[in-house]
């Protein structure tokens, strides 16, 4: 986001039941909950006065990453939703094991090697994944697992200004979370937006593209990895893939890659050895 100048302006935070994990707080769960924040104003305001930049960014896939099914879904997988030929499509939520149908998917999750579908999961008000995915170079339906809502497992890096707002220690899971926008926004790399829109000023936003490579790797690397998070779990009650910020009610941003407090990091089978982002990074 270089260039021209940011309208003050309000983040509207996409929260309760679709976008945000729900479930309440029952008698005994001992539960934190954040305050409300607003940061965060989405990359559909970055537009106003970087015009050039949003229109580059809406053209890759970090912008594609989530998209709603209407104008998201990819022809091929409507054709052969009921199968294709060798394999069933999808017909259950993951998490809840519910039948489902083309029409109730909200959300596409890729679109460029494979595309996966979420459904809402009624008990927790988040969105889960169905059962198989497509595979876009054969054009085949495949086993797809994830047994975890995708606002507590998948949120912080395919969302844009991510927060956990309620977790109960206890149980250990995450109860509620909201974000700003779906998919990887302005936001995600150059963090909040408010401050900058009010003081119109450069410093007050962060510009990858001033750091050096080191430091750019780091902030990529915060979501190009795969470990298990064994600070904040899902709302299944599983590690997390993903790493929300230390702090409850925080949001993760390029400041906090090294900050005290980042979550504790082991490798997923299948992934190459854990090592900690220990390399501070220029504050915002």
């Amino acid at each position: 986001m270089r260039g021209g100048i940011m309208l003050p302006v309000v983040g509207v935070v996409l929260s309760a039941t679709l976008c945000a994990g729900a479930g309440s707080v029952q008698a005994g769960q001992q539960a934190k909950k954040a305050g409300p924040k607003s940061e965060f104003v989405g990359s559909e305001q970055c537009r106003k006065c970087h015009k050039i930049e949003y229109d580059s960014w809406k053209k890759t896939f970090h912008s594609k990453i989530v998209m709603p099914r209407k104008g998201g879904i990819l022809k091929e997988a409507v054709e052969k939703w009921a199968g294709d030929g060798a394999n069933p499509g999808p017909a259950v939520g993951n998490v809840t094991g519910k039948a489902y149908k083309l029409e109730d998917v909200q959300y596409v999750v890729g679109s460029r090697w494979k595309q996966r579908y979420l459904v809402k999961n009624e008990e927790t008000g988040n969105l889960q994944f169905m059962n198989m995915q497509f595979n876009r170079l054969t054009g085949k339906w495949e086993k797809y697992g994830q047994k975890n809502d995708w606002n507590t497992q998948c949120a912080t890096c395919h969302s844009t200004g991510y927060r956990i707002t309620a977790y109960d220690d206890k149980a250990g899971k995450t109860l509620k979370s909201e974000f700003v926008e779906f998919g990887v926004g302005c936001e995600a790399c150059h963090g909040p937006g408010a401050k900058h829109a009010r003081s119109k000023k450069k410093k007050d936003i962060f510009n990858p593209a001033n750091v050096d490579v080191k430091a750019q790797s780091l902030l990529c690397g915060y979501c190009h990895i795969r470990l298990d998070n064994e600070q904040w779990k899902t709302a299944q009650g599983n590690p997390r893939e993903d790493f929300p910020a230390p702090k409850l009610g925080e949001t993760f941003r390029a400041a906090m890659i090294g900050r005290s407090g980042t979550p504790s990091m082991s490798p997923s089978p299948g992934s190459s050895p854990a090592t900690r982002l220990t390399r501070s990074m220029p504050a915002i």
